[in-house]
């Protein structure tokens, strides 16, 4: 079975690289976070520490899943996600007034306008799409900062990563950290993310690489697991199968 705890282990740099980046956006300095590291390293967890900081400090926080599909990303799947979770989370009457046009993509209206943005070879609708997510995002940074997470963003689509390159540009003076993780394993030289992750750390990105955790690491959350201090051979055992 499966076993977990509560404890949060290591990463004490990569924690404070990014609850100062929370601290530049709240005060209107928008800034983004680029998390990346092998499959099951600890980047949902970390971010779940730092989003858990964010709003402990009144900020909203929104998550969007990038899905992975054999025939490539679907088109805008954590923007809409994002969209579905803020939908559940507003009365009636905010909704109406912060999402506006974009209900379509939920399905809460009969509009198209947001679904024919959908759709591949489109610019005029994608730019449509865009603009409307802008102003979502102006509308909820009124009330207080805004944390974005896109979780593993190796499986986005083209049209999800312009976006990601879009919200980077356009938030720079606005309360809001952009958060994306991806498994650096699954971009490789001539991936789109590789061309955006450059550009990004190029204009200010703040980037968490994260690394297996060491043989004292290890330990301490072998001890938070089993509510004692491990035996040493049962360390040396967990280090050398897990390496880490």
């Amino acid at each position: 079975g499966r076993v977990s705890t509560p404890a949060f282990v290591g990463r004490t740099a990569e924690l404070a690289a990014l609850v100062d980046a929370f601290g530049h956006a709240a005060q209107g300095r928008g800034r983004v976070a680029l998390v990346s590291g092998e499959a099951g390293v600890g980047k949902s967890r970390l971010v779940g520490e730092a989003t858990a900081h964010a709003r402990r400090r009144d900020a909203r926080v929104l998550v969007g899943q990038c899905l992975d599909l054999e025939e490539g990303g679907l088109p805008y799947a954590p923007i809409v996600d994002v969209l579905r979770t803020l939908d559940r989370e507003l009365s009636d009457a905010e909704g109406a007034a912060t999402l506006g046009p974009l209900r379509a993509l939920l399905g809460r209206d009969g509009g198209s306008e947001g679904v024919d943005a959908l759709a591949p070879g489109n610019p005029l609708g994608q730019a449509r799409l865009f603009e409307l997510l802008l102003t979502v995002v102006e509308r909820l940074v009124a009330a207080r900062p805004l944390a974005l997470v896109f979780e593993d963003l190796h499986w986005a689509d083209r049209s999800t990563l312009d976006l990601v390159s879009l919200l980077a540009s356009n938030t720079r003076n606005l309360p809001v950290l952009l958060v994306a993780t991806y498994r650096r394993d699954d971009v490789p030289r001539r991936h789109p993310l590789r061309t955006l992750a450059a550009e990004l750390t190029r204009r200010g990105a703040v980037a968490v690489p994260l690394d297996r955790l060491g043989p004292g690491e290890v330990a301490e959350l072998l001890g938070a697991l089993l509510a004692s201090p491990p035996p040493p051979e049962v360390i040396a055992s967990v280090v050398e199968r897990s390496d880490g």
